[in-house]
């Protein structure tokens, strides 16, 4: 299967992203996608890990990425501010606003910034740290 470019996919949450948009403007007056995106970064958390790409073909997937600690998947991750795949096998710091994950197993959100990060820690598995 052909990769999708960071365009083709901005079309599959771009329209994802609006709705959330206009829920929110509902009960905010004259505000527009940009203050949106300010609230968001307000209400953000932090998460680290390695980014990994997730192109299952699975209908209703809550995201193009997911985030791994050592080989354990922690978030599904997606952004239409900034291009994922560049990081994609990296260890990064997300900036990121909770999303419906689709009752998918772990929680989905919405990458607002993203950094390579200067440690390593958390990308490597730990499970021998249990024995």
């Amino acid at each position: 299967a052909e990769k999708a470019s960071f365009k083709d996919r901005l079309r599959i949450w771009e329209p994802i992203e609006k709705a959330l948009y206009l829920s929110w403007s509902a009960s905010q007056h004259a505000k527009t996608m940009d203050d949106f995106y300010e609230d968001q970064k307000l209400r953000s958390v932090s998460i680290h890990g390695r980014l990994e790409p997730y192109f299952d073909p699975i209908k209703n997937k809550p995201a193009d990425f997911v985030v791994k600690e050592g080989d354990l998947p922690i978030a599904f991750v997606y952004s239409t501010h900034v291009d994922l795949h560049s990081m994609i096998g990296k260890v990064v710091d997300l900036t990121v606003s909770p999303r419906p994950n689709n009752n998918f197993a772990f929680p989905a959100y919405y990458v607002l910034e993203v950094e390579q990060s200067l440690t390593r820690e958390g990308a490597e598995s730990k499970a021998g740290d249990l024995y």
